[in-house]
């Protein structure tokens, strides 16, 4: 009888015990994560931003998407949309973009292609983190993605988009 109550006592105050540190870490935990998603939604310096350019032939695989001068961008993810009457099995993306007045090539990926109807088609969306501005080399102009699929000879059906998004700060 002895040792139950003793074993009892023990559990109960086991028990206590980490319910109470619970109570005291917990909070602090709580309150950084929730400062943090507070500080990066109400940061007013920061404009969400999403740019997009269409490839419609494959003789000339590049498009651009126009920054604004006095702006920094801050592009999160690329994202490729496309349809081929070719067989191939994959493409591969790049993108560029000027940062401190010398060409920034911030993506390179080899997108996987799905085969259907005759046709083959991609979607995906590439995670990245690149800083880019409008200074520099005036040739590229902004963002530039670019295509090459994997194939002897490809035929571009209905197009290829390549969506940009991210953020930009205005430079003072």
């Amino acid at each position: 009888m002895r040792k139950t109550t003793f074993t009892m006592i023990f559990v109960a105050s086991v028990c206590v015990t980490i319910l109470a540190s619970i109570a005291v870490v917990a909070p602090k935990a709580v309150r950084a994560a929730v400062a943090t998603l507070i500080r990066d939604q109400d940061n007013a310096a920061r404009h969400s931003w999403v740019g997009a350019c269409t490839i419609s032939s494959i003789n000339n695989p590049n498009c651009v998407v126009p920054l604004s001068a006095g702006n920094e961008y801050v592009i999160q993810s690329v994202t490729l949309q496309l349809a081929y009457g070719s067989s191939f099995n994959s493409v591969v993306l790049s993108a560029f973009c000027t940062s401190g007045g010398a060409v920034n090539t911030f993506l390179s990926a080899n997108v996987p292609a799905v085969s259907s109807g005759g046709y083959v088609f991609a979607n995906q969306t590439v995670p990245v983190a690149a800083y880019c501005d409008p200074l520099g080399v005036s040739s590229l102009g902004g963002v530039q993605g670019s295509i090459a699929p994997l194939a002897a000879n490809p035929s571009l059906s209905s197009g290829a988009q390549i969506f940009f998004s991210g953020y930009y700060v205005t430079l003072p």
